[in-house]
């Protein structure tokens, strides 16, 4: 009799020790290049039908290019889950690359282009 009572708490603590609350803590780092782009229009002035225009500034084409590099931490939380499930929700490393690309036009005036490209990396921990 004691010894299936002690059995069966044992296994009770087995099976309330698989599921619990875990932790899953992330530190996320991305780094690369960023280019801006910037198109300008010149401006001009016609004074007089039949003569060209005077142009009052030049159209000008600029290109710059910067390092970047972002560190953050994230943390999700899940509530009875097994270790081997939080294993598959929780990836312990990987990388994803980064090609992100933003347009702002002023029309008749001037555009700009912001290219982001570079790798971004998941470390990340089961607590």
């Amino acid at each position: 009799m004691k010894a299936k009572l002690a059995i069966l708490f044992i296994l009770s603590l087995l099976g309330s020790s698989c599921k619990k609350e875990r932790t899953c803590n992330c530190t996320i780092s991305e780094s690369g290049n960023r280019t801006t782009h910037s198109k300008t229009a010149g401006t001009s002035i016609s004074i007089i039908p039949g003569i060209p225009p005077i142009e009052l500034s030049p159209a000008k084409d600029t290109t710059f290019v910067s390092p970047y590099m972002y560190n953050n931490t994230a943390v999700a939380k899940y509530d009875k889950v097994s270790k081997g499930a939080m294993r598959k929700n929780c990836a312990a490393n990987y990388e994803e690359s980064v090609n992100e690309q933003e347009v702002n036009i002023v029309p008749g005036s001037s555009t700009i282009t912001i290219t982001q490209s570079g790798i971004k990396t998941y470390s990340c921990k089961i607590e």
